[in-house]
């Protein structure tokens, strides 16, 4: 698997950088958003933790697919801004 980030946009009211990228899995199914926040995280010298994939699109009969995550500058500032759904998709929900 190889991510290229394709642009960095940096929000600095909602404390974050958006991130559009672009993931050749050669000979792989489309990777999950847990392992791509992981890579991600790696690649951006981030914690896992502050990273939220929003969406991954796979195209047929291609092994490209492009995606869009959003970077926060703490945890806390994830929660102010994300969905619920999306905090606990990632296990960062409030426990409420």
């Amino acid at each position: 698997m190889n991510i290229e980030i394709e642009t960095k946009k940096d929000n600095p009211l909602m404390d974050r950088v958006e991130v559009r990228f672009d993931v050749m899995h050669t000979g792989e199914a489309t990777p999950t958003r847990d392992v791509l926040r992981a890579e991600l995280a790696n690649i951006l010298g981030v914690n896992k933790d502050r990273v939220i994939v929003d969406n991954v699109l796979s195209n047929y009969g291609i092994t490209k697919s492009s995606g869009y995550a959003k970077v926060y500058g703490s945890v806390e500032s994830a929660n102010n801004y994300e969905s619920d759904y999306l905090l606990d998709r990632f296990g960062l929900g409030k426990g409420e």
